[in-house]
């Protein structure tokens, strides 16, 4: 199955458990983006090699603002 890469529109999806807010870029196979199609924008084909890379750093973006947020409400 062909991998994909997208950007969060419209309100912060959760996805295999984990958060994803607006702007942030998500990996995800060609069914899986079909079932949340509409809170996907920007969607391009991962080339080889980036498979790792855009995953991590969706993760640790996601990380980082669930710690912004938590701190906020403190």
């Amino acid at each position: 199955m062909a991998k994909i890469t997208a950007t969060i529109k419209g309100c912060p999806i959760i996805h295999n458990g984990t958060r994803y807010d607006i702007g942030t870029t998500i990996e995800l196979d060609e069914t899986e983006a079909a079932k949340i199609a509409l809170y996907l924008d920007d969607v391009q084909p991962v080339k080889n090699g980036e498979d790792n890379n855009v995953a991590k750093k969706a993760k640790s973006e996601g990380n980082k603002k669930a710690e912004i947020s938590d701190k906020v409400g403190e």
